[in-house]
């Protein structure tokens, strides 16, 4: 049986969970976890940090192209363009 002690600090993506949140998370999102317990950690989270940090880093969401369409209109004439970004 695994303890984990409940006085933890866990962060998601930079936000601030409970470990139910942690527990839930399905493993094949997760990109990085690392543990801090060192002064760093209390100076950047604070007093709620002295008993260590579980950060946890997500995988990002590929990024699919997005097309923009451009449309110009002049006295005598239309043009529509499609630009991807």
């Amino acid at each position: 049986m695994l303890l984990i002690p409940t006085s933890l600090l866990f962060i998601l993506d930079g936000f601030e969970v409970d470990l139910q949140t942690i527990v839930d998370l399905n493993m094949e999102r997760v990109a990085s976890v690392t543990i801090l317990k060192d002064a760093a950690s209390t100076a950047i989270y604070g007093s709620r940090a002295a008993n260590g940090v579980v950060v946890v880093e997500t995988k990002r969401p590929a990024r699919e192209p997005c097309v923009c369409l451009i449309m110009e209109i002049s006295r005598f004439r239309c043009r529509i363009s499609a630009t991807t970004i």
